[in-house]
């Protein structure tokens, strides 16, 4: 990821924000977001052997989400993963509803 400068509260510790290439390329270079970087404690205290880290990362998006739809890509397995089956049942249903059945001339000797 690239770094760009940005003033913040923690000038000392954090002098850089990083951006992330995959929110800029699924958002384009308009800055609706913002990144978080907490970091507290230290190795000697007792939250670090909890959960074996001192800082937590988050991105926070801003303002309304983009539209997003399906890609005809995701409709076609879904199409295939849920057709296929369904038509199965539905040609099964069909072959036991029409199917005549023949009556045997076998007789049970009890």
């Amino acid at each position: 990821p690239s770094m760009q400068e940005q003033h913040s509260i923690d000038d000392e510790y954090a002098p850089a924000v990083f951006q992330s290439p995959i929110v800029r390329a699924f958002f384009g270079s308009q800055n609706n977001f913002c990144a978080f970087n907490l970091t507290f404690g230290a190795s000697t205290g007792p939250g670090y052997w909890d959960q074996h880290y001192l800082s937590w990362s988050m991105l926070l998006g801003v303002g309304f989400p983009p539209v997003d739809g399906l890609s005809p890509l995701v409709l076609g397995i879904m199409a295939v993963a849920l057709g296929a089956p369904g038509l199965m049942l539905l040609g099964g249903g069909l072959v036991l509803l029409l199917h005549h059945r023949k009556y045997s001339e076998y007789q049970s000797i009890n």
